[in-house]
């Protein structure tokens, strides 16, 4: 405390000096004046200025500075009151650096085209930085500074011009400007939190003064649009006020840019629908309502039909009707009808609703309803109905159609058609699953056809080398027959249509096995009494033998079955066989002699066939 009291004419001078040298990085045109001089020369009035913001006057003998004035300002811009002061004297000046040099010229000046003034918000009388100010018939536009000065250049050859005004968080403005010497403006902006009932607020302006003083609130509500890209759309916004400023849409019937800021459209580009916009390099816009053509770049943050070709890319953040051609992009932010074609890639983050062509890939968040056809991918975020082709993956929550694809097809819900090279996946199928090695679904309600078929449930049929349902039919069974073989087996798949793998012994004679493959149906007759019927191709093998002999035996049984337990059950019935040994080697005499004991009948050209009825008793479990 005691260093405080001690060094406190120190700590005052350096808060002095600080604000000193803040205060020098004010420019001087932005320095605040307060004066109250009455009936004063003008030679006194610019000396007390010179004292409040270190500006140096010039001007020529020419100059009366001894003329008589009144000034009554408290803390308004010097820029202001140097209008204000040299009106009536018929003078301009100019500002270089901290010199204000005053020319006066007895040739009477044309009207200007040039509209400055300042920007304050209505609340609390605070400056309003980075605001749009614009004139729709031609497009020019400016934005306030920091200290909320703007300078708006305009084509003077128009009988009256609207001045619009916009800031973001706050209520648009509109003058109308028919005496073009008024070109100095203080504009106060009402804040969106602004509780007011009043509508329009107007100033009195001033007697014998020329600038207009406007205080404005409109009901102009501003609804937020979807912004797409974020990362994209963050530094443009920051690069241009007139996009997060602007709410309103100018209209355009022809636009041409060189590069978006180069354009027919000024700054106000990116706030104007065009009817034709050509593209040399790039370009953007809120919109086309006919054509757009891109060398590289076409940008619209709005809706766009009927045409866009881009030589890279067509981003849009709103609808999109007819053809979007572009060398490697279309990406739209919402609904999509017509036809897309990419050299890499189709993004539409809406519906979708006609043709999509990519060369690598097509991504719909959205639903699809017609063609994706992609190199590589298609992605579908909600329903897809239609056709999804593409040479790897296909993708969608629900497909009504058909997936075409080289590896894997995947959906959620499946009514319609997969076919691949490889892998196919869905939740609920109705249809048909066709697939070079796996169908995998939830609940079969159709037909799988692969090599191997998986599935939670089904009531329909699984046909292929493996056939799994977890809710199906999956038994183990123990049978003997005629032959004497004691064999076990293995079911699964469904009870309408089931795969079967078996292997066997002889117990007459060990060295005599037997393996297969077979496929079988049953249903129940009533109550525990159902009926099974199975078709088998086994092969006959003597195991001592080193040598593979083709033996094959063909047999097809049809039974009764009693279920004396849920999980066990007794079959028995008769068995159909034909058989067919090898005849080129008589080493398996057993084999080719013996087997079977008797025949129905038998034929040796041009193969040796054999045929006989023969029977079955079996034990199923689980």
């Amino acid at each position: 405390m005691s260093f405080l009291k001690q060094h406190k004419g120190l700590l005052i001078g350096l808060l002095f000096l600080c604000s000193s040298l803040n205060a020098q990085k004010v420019p001087y045109l932005e320095r605040t004046v307060t004066i109250h001089a009455t009936n004063r020369n003008l030679a006194d009035v610019f000396r007390l200025i010179s004292d409040q913001t270190a500006v140096v006057f010039s001007y020529s003998q020419a100059f009366n500075d001894k003329q008589k004035t009144s000034l009554n300002c408290t803390k308004r811009p010097l820029r202001l009151v140097l209008n204000d002061l040299l009106k009536e004297t018929g003078c301009t000046y100019k500002a270089r650096d901290k010199f204000i040099i005053l020319k006066c010229d007895a040739t009477p000046l044309p009207p200007p085209s040039v509209i400055t003034g300042y920007i304050y918000n209505a609340e609390d009388s605070s400056v309003v930085a980075n605001a749009s100010i614009y004139v729709k018939q031609t497009r020019h536009s400016a934005q306030s500074n920091d200290y909320g000065f703007f300078s708006l250049s305009y084509s003077n050859k128009l009988p009256s011009i609207s001045v619009s005004f916009a800031r973001e968080n706050y209520y648009d403005s509109t003058l109308v400007i028919y005496n073009k010497q008024k070109q100095e403006l203080v504009v106060y902006l009402y804040p969106r939190y602004h509780q007011k009932d009043s509508v329009v607020e107007t100033l009195v302006i001033p007697e014998k003064k020329d600038s207009v003083i406007i205080v404005t609130k409109t009901d102009t509500v501003v609804v937020p649009q979807k912004r797409f890209f974020s990362d994209f759309w963050k530094p443009l916004k920051t690069f241009n006020t007139n996009l997060k400023n602007i709410s309103d849409t100018l209209f355009s019937e022809v636009a041409v840019s060189f590069v978006p800021y180069i354009s027919t459209n000024r700054l106000l580009s990116i706030n104007t629908v065009n009817k034709v916009s050509f593209n040399i390099l790039a370009g953007y816009s809120k919109g086309v309502r006919g054509y757009e053509i891109g060398g590289l770049l076409n940008i619209d943050n709005g809706d766009v039909r009927y045409g866009q070709m881009a030589g890279l890319a067509n981003i849009v953040s709103g609808k999109s009707e007819g053809v979007q051609l572009a060398g490697i992009l279309n990406f739209n932010d919402q609904n999509t009808q017509g036809a897309q074609v990419a050299g890499i890639v189709n993004v539409d983050k809406g519906d979708m609703k006609g043709v999509q062509i990519g060369g690598i890939g097509n991504v719909t968040s959205g639903y699809s309803n017609g063609v994706q056809l992609a190199g590589i991918f298609n992605v579908s975020g909600k329903q897809a109905e239609g056709a999804q082709v593409a040479g790897i993956c296909n993708a969608g929550p629900s497909v009504k159609g058909m997936q075409l694809s080289g590896i894997v097809n995947v959906a959620d819900t499946l009514n319609g058609f997969q076919l691949t090279g490889i892998t196919n996946a869905a939740g609920r199928m109705h249809g048909l699953q066709l697939s070079g090695v796996l169908n995998r679904a939830a609940h079969v309600d159709g037909v799988q056809l692969g090599l191997v078929n998986v599935a939670d449930s089904s009531s329909g049929l699984s046909i292929g080398l493996f056939n799994y349902v977890k809710n199906g039919y999956h038994k183990l069974e123990l049978s003997t027959d005629e032959l004497l073989f004691a064999n076990i087996s293995f079911g699964t798949g469904t009870e309408t249509l089931y795969t079967i793998f078996m292997a066997g012994v002889n117990y007459a004679r060990p060295s005599i096995v037997t393996y297969g493959y077979g496929l079988g149906t049953g249903f129940t007759i009533k109550n525990k009494l159902g009926f099974s019927a199975t078709l088998m191709a086994q092969q006959m093998q003597h195991s001592e033998d080193g040598l593979f002999r083709t033996n094959l035996l063909g047999r097809a049984y049809a039974g009764l079955e009693y279920k004396f337990r849920p999980k066990f059950s007794i079959g028995i019935g008769p068995t159909f066989n034909l058989y067919t040994p090898n005849t080129t080697d008589n080493y398996n005499s057993d084999l080719l002699n013996d087997i079977p004991s008797y025949r129905l009948g038998e034929s040796t050209a041009p193969n040796n066939l054999r045929m006989w009825i023969g029977g079955k008793i079996s034990l199923k479990f689980f």
